[in-house]
């Protein structure tokens, strides 16, 4: 039995979302990895706010 046939046997099957759950993990994995490292990259970057004690000024 070919891989094309197999996959298709079993995404027909009630075990399809068992089957499909690795490679749905990877992608919401990817994603979330994505998003936390735009977040994070940005609370590194962002500047401090207004009136912080960590500002200086060049005057």
């Amino acid at each position: 039995m070919e891989v094309t046939t197999l996959r298709r046997t079993i995404a027909r099957t009630r075990l399809a979302p068992i089957a499909a759950f690795p490679k749905r993990l990877a992608r919401v994995a990817r994603h979330d990895a994505k998003v936390l490292r735009t977040s994070a990259r940005w609370l590194v970057t962002s500047r401090s706010p207004p009136g912080s004690t960590t500002t200086t000024r060049t005057s």
